[in-house]
């Protein structure tokens, strides 16, 4: 595949006129065909103040980190329509629970494991929690399972798995990028993969993307650097699959379609600061960043210089 070229999309002149701001990304949400939902069938109830509670979304997948405070005994319901992770890190003690009609118990000092919850399976117990307690819960939609060519769980998985657990804790930590939706959903195609005793996909030969095929999709990242991309519009354009269409992608680029995309979001910020007398915020914005000082971290990390001083040092 042919580099990336920055004047395909011709930069503005110097001194034009900057577009208007670009609202805040509101989070995709769940644009799914809704289930049949009965009034009270799916229920979320933890008896302790929330402190803090951080949400990103994709069109798939649902990544949220709880922070709740209670130094007590506490009543636990969660009942989902989706295919749940959830990870409990700090502040719990022993618990008792029935997960999935199986009942569990943590003593004292034990680590706590990660539970898998299939589509409406319900958690009902009681948990001690020490002070601050903070854990993750991540939501699938069933659909990329089916797309995978998967078979849903048919009982909950309670287990150990280091290396699941830490892509959790590190997907949660670009929250704030607007490559998360497809950071999300690439995890999600490797989180299905580890889980054990779900059936594997249907075997099928790993092909490259045909030239043609990597330009349309370049030319529409191109063309939407400004928001959200996601995984399913992106093989939709090729009429893949998803899971295929991300091994393909990685294949024919040597690149996770995440990096691709980040990467251009910046080249695109280089050009801008380099062309235009655009404010920082602006720029920002225009390549789908929603907050100046994330957009300045990602910045220098890509080129080793703060958006100002890039601007400065390539006009002499």
């Amino acid at each position: 595949m042919t580099a990336y070229k920055p004047d395909r999309k011709a930069a503005p002149e110097r001194g034009a006129t900057p577009p208007s701001p670009i609202p805040r990304p509101q989070p995709e949400g769940r644009d799914r065909a809704a289930p049949q939902i009965r009034r009270g069938e799916f229920y979320r109830h933890v008896a302790a103040s929330l402190r803090d509670h951080a949400v990103s979304t994709s069109s798939l997948v649902v990544a949220e980190r709880i922070t709740r405070h209670a130094e007590e005994i506490v009543p636990v319901r969660f009942r989902q329509p989706h295919l749940t992770f959830i990870s409990w890190h700090t502040g719990f003690g022993p618990y008792e629970a029935d997960i999935a009609d199986q009942r569990v118990s943590m003593p004292a000092g034990a680590r706590p494991k990660l539970v898998v919850l299939p589509p409406r399976a319900a958690i009902l117990g009681e948990f001690h929690l020490t002070g601050l307690c903070q854990y993750d819960v991540f939501t699938i939609d069933p659909a990329l399972v089916h797309a995978q060519g998967r078979s849903l769980l048919e009982r909950a998985l309670i287990f150990e798995d280091d290396a699941l657990l830490a892509s959790m804790h590190a997907l949660i930590e670009w929250q704030h990028d607007p490559t998360f939706s497809l950071m999300a959903e690439g995890w999600a195609l490797q989180a299905l993969a580890r889980l054990p005793g779900v059936a594997p996909p249907a075997p099928s030969l790993q092909r490259r993307i045909e030239r043609p095929g990597l330009l349309q999709i370049e030319d529409y990242i191109a063309a939407n650097l400004d928001r959200r991309i996601g995984t399913i519009e992106l093989a939709d354009l090729l009429s893949m699959p998803v899971s295929r269409f991300a091994a393909a992608f990685r294949l024919s680029t040597g690149q996770s379609l995440s990096r691709f995309v980040r990467a251009r979001r910046l080249e695109r910020a280089e050009v801008l600061l380099r062309a235009t007398d655009w404010p920082i915020a602006w720029i920002a914005r225009s390549v789908g960043y929603a907050g100046i000082r994330y957009f300045a971290e990602r910045f220098r990390r890509h080129s080793g210089l703060a958006p100002e001083a890039y601007r400065q040092r390539t006009r002499g």
